[in-house]
């Protein structure tokens, strides 16, 4: 889902974002002081990105939930309220850190049993322990609130209080959908007359991949990492096969690209050539094999392109991603999300603008059969043997 995303002419104006730091739950306190005295300010309003890690991310998923509760009640929150949410807040989560948390974890042997006999980790545990004595209340709340929220069954509800999945933390603000991107909706709340209204966050929640060491985001729109890419959360059936493919053996995989077994994910040999580069790769094989790409895509200039995507920072890519979807997907949506552009011929701008910084040299074949796409509003068609779209997304 694109809401969450900036337009491709960004607003002129300055915007905030807050940071929250790892740290435990001395980073968690600190940052409900810092919380406090933004509300204080009345500079909560304005905080258009919440990024957090360890320590800060526990702190601000409550923020998320308690903000959510009360935006989708009402779209604008004056300062009291925002005083008030920040005291409820702090109430709540005190509360629960005196329950000595770290303790029940360790000192519960059905649990640890559970730990010893199963596939729940430590960590699963005490996400569930956060679950259970801080963020239980707020969630049910929000059930009762939200009909759009799965509820489960009572079983379920007793087994795992608290539990939201990430992608029912997207706000509507007043109860209504937002339909344009996020950015030009926060674009027309703060330029309210008098006292501006509420931006909506864009929650991120930021880790690292233990088995790579690469950073991993978490947010209520897409998961993901610079190096595998990120899915969207309408994606998951895309996310499942593809993991179904990491798990494949490297022999089952070699004969997918040889033709001798069928493609597990749409027939398509860019996902396996991908899954075997990421089984077989070591620390002197940073890219793709070269005769794997020239069998995908049998040109080597977009190979360069691919070379380039895995090689780029973060922020490229997701710049490039972006647009790409848009002009893919953007369109089949009903509403039609737009990101509050209007004409789809500005992604298309975007994306190729993009794409010449990411690979100078790139093959003219790639934009001349995005535009195709575009032209005739059929975001799957005129990619020919390259597929295009579908290996940048």
């Amino acid at each position: 889902m694109s809401l969450y995303f900036p337009a491709v002419a960004p607003a002129e104006r300055d915007k905030l974002g807050l940071a929250l730091a790892g740290g435990g739950f001395r980073a968690s306190l600190f940052h409900v002081g810092v919380l406090r005295r933004m509300a204080e300010l009345d500079l909560l309003r304005y905080v258009e990105v919440l990024s957090t890690v360890s320590g800060g991310s526990i702190v601000g998923a409550l923020y998320i939930l308690m903000l959510k509760e009360r935006l989708d009640a009402k779209a604008n929150l004056t300062r009291d309220e925002y005083v008030d949410l920040v005291r409820n807040l702090e109430k709540v989560f005190v509360s629960g850190i005196q329950k000595d948390l770290r303790t029940r974890l360790l000192m519960n042997p059905l649990g640890m049993l559970s730990v010893l006999l199963s596939h729940d980790g430590l960590s699963r545990r005490m996400g569930r322990i956060y679950q259970r004595y801080l963020y239980r209340g707020t969630v049910d709340a929000l059930r009762a609130q939200d009909q759009n929220l799965p509820k489960g069954n009572a079983i379920g509800r007793w087994l795992w209080p608290g539990w939201i999945p990430l992608r029912g933390m997207r706000f509507r603000p007043g109860g209504e959908e937002i339909n344009v991107g996020i950015d030009s909706y926060n674009d027309e709340a703060l330029k309210r007359q008098g006292i501006p209204g509420s931006a909506i966050p864009n929650f991120i929640m930021n880790s690292t991949t233990l088995n790579s060491g690469a950073p991993f985001r978490f947010s209520s729109v897409e998961i993901g990492d610079p190096r595998l890419g990120y899915f969207r959360y309408d994606e998951i059936d895309l996310l499942k096969s593809r993991k179904n493919l990491i798990e494949r053996p490297i022999s089952e995989l070699l004969a997918m690209l040889n033709g001798n077994v069928r493609p597990q994910l749409n027939n398509e040999p860019l996902p396996v050539a991908l899954a075997l580069w990421w089984l077989t790769r070591d620390t002197q094989q940073t890219k793709p094999p070269q005769d794997e790409w020239k069998h995908l895509f049998g040109n080597p200039a977009t190979a360069n392109v691919i070379d380039s995507m895995c090689k780029t920072n973060l922020g490229r890519l997701r710049q490039l991603k972006l647009p790409a979807w848009y002009v893919r997907k953007g369109s089949e949506r009903h509403p039609v999300v737009t990101g509050g552009v209007s004409d789809p011929q500005q992604h298309l701008a975007r994306f190729n603008r993009v794409l010449r910084e990411v690979e100078p040299t790139v093959d003219p074949g790639i934009t001349s059969a995005i535009t195709n796409a575009v032209t005739k509003k059929d975001p799957l068609a005129g990619c020919g043997k390259t597929n295009v779209s579908r290996s940048i997304i």
